[in-house]
C-alpha cells in the first residue's frame, strides 16, 4: 500500500471524527462508557473470539492441500487468527493482518501460491457472505440502487477473476498463484464449507456489536441490529477509512439515531466496539511473541 493511500484513509477517518465530535460533550460519551455494563462487554468480547475462532474452522476447510492444518492443527489456525487481528491495529486495513496469515501459512505448508490462494478465498469467503447480509438493508434502503450495488459487485468479482487470467498469460511468473486460485473450482465441497463457516462468522460478528450498544444502556431489537450492523461492517470494510474510525462512527449514529438513539450514546457504543476489538486482539499480541513463528523471524 502506497503511502499517499496511507495518508488518505488517515485524513479521511481524522476529519469524520472531527465532524463528527464537534459540538459534542466528549465528558458525556466518556460517563456513558465508564457507566457501561460489564456483562454485555463481556459477550461482546466472546463474539469477537468466537469469530476468529470460526474463522479458522473456515479458513482449515479451505487448505485441503495440506496434512498440517487437518484436526487439532486448526488451532494454529486460530492463533494466526488472532495474530492477524493484532496486526490490523497497524494498518490502515485487515489486508495487513492477511498478507502476515498468507506467509506464515506458506512456510508450513512449503507452498506459498496456494497459502496465498486460500487466504484469499478464506477472506472473499467473508466479504461475500457479509455483502449478501447487508445487501438485503441496501435494497430496503435504496430500493433500485441496492439492486444496482449489488450487481455492481458481482461485475467487479467477475471483473477481477477475468484480470487475474490475464495477468497469468501476460507473466506467466504469476501463473502458479493464478492456477492455485482457479483450483478451487473442483473443490466446490471446501468452497461451500467456508461459505457456511462465514454465515457463522457473520451472525457473532452481529451480535458482538449487538452486545456493545446493551452495554451502554440503549436498546435495539435483534431485526434491528441484524438489519444494520451487516451494512455497517461492510461499509466499514471498505477501504476509504483506517480500519473503520470515522465510517463505523458515521454508521452507528445515523442507524442508531434513526431507531431514536441520542447522538451520544451512539457514538458511545462505536468507541466501546473499536476498544473490545482493541482488546481481543492484544490476545495475537501474546500469541505473536510466544510462538514458533515469531522466534524464527527474529533470527
Amino acid at each position: 500500500m502506497s503511502k499517499k493511500s496511507l495518508i488518505y484513509r488517515l485524513v479521511f477517518s481524522l476529519l469524520a471524527l472531527f465532524f463528527l465530535y464537534r459540538g459534542i460533550n466528549f465528558s458525556e460519551i466518556i460517563a456513558i462508557a465508564q457507566k457501561s455494563k460489564v456483562e454485555y462487554l463481556i459477550l461482546c468480547f466472546l463474539m469477537i473470539c468466537a469469530n476468529y475462532t470460526i474463522s479458522g474452522f473456515r479458513w482449515r476447510s479451505l487448505i485441503f492441500f495440506s496434512n498440517n492444518f487437518k484436526g487439532r492443527g486448526v488451532l494454529k489456525l486460530i492463533k494466526l487468527y488472532f495474530v492477524g487481528a493484532f496486526f490490523n491495529n497497524f494498518m490502515p486495513t485487515s489486508i495487513g493482518g492477511d498478507v502476515y496469515k498468507a506467509y506464515i501459512l506458506g512456510k508450513n505448508t512449503a507452498d506459498l501460491p496456494k497459502a496465498i490462494a486460500s487466504t484469499l478465498l478464506n477472506r472473499l469467503s467473508g466479504v461475500f457472505v457479509l455483502f449478501l447480509f447487508s445487501t438485503i438493508s441496501l435494497t430496503i434502503l435504496l430500493g433500485f440502487w441496492g439492486i444496482l450495488v449489488f450487481a455492481l459487485f458481482w461485475i467487479m468479482a467477475l471483473g477481477g477473476l477475468i484480470m487475474l487470467f490475464l495477468i497469468s498469460k501476460l507473466f506467466p511468473e504469476f501463473k502458479k498463484y493464478s492456477d492455485a486460485i482457479f483450483i478451487y473450482k473442483n473443490h466446490k465441497k471446501e468452497v461451500l464449507f467456508s461459505l457456511g463457516f462465514s454465515v457463522l462468522v457473520q451472525i457473532v460478528a452481529n451480535l458482538a456489536q449487538y452486545f456493545s450498544v446493551l452495554a451502554t444502556g440503549s436498546f435495539v431489537s435483534l431485526p434491528q441490529a441484524f438489519f444494520a450492523f451487516p451494512l455497517i461492517g461492510f461499509v466499514s470494510f471498505l477501504p476509504i477509512s483506517f480500519n473503520g474510525f470515522g465510517l463505523q462512527d458515521f454508521m452507528y449514529k445515523t442507524f442508531l439515531g434513526y431507531w431514536g438513539i441520542p447522538v451520544a450514546f451512539s457514538l458511545a457504543s462505536s468507541a466501546l466496539f473499536h476498544f473490545i476489538r482493541l482488546l481481543t486482539s492484544l490476545i495475537g499480541g501474546v500469541f505473536l511473541i510466544f510462538s514458533n513463528d515469531f522466534k524464527k523471524n527474529k533470527t
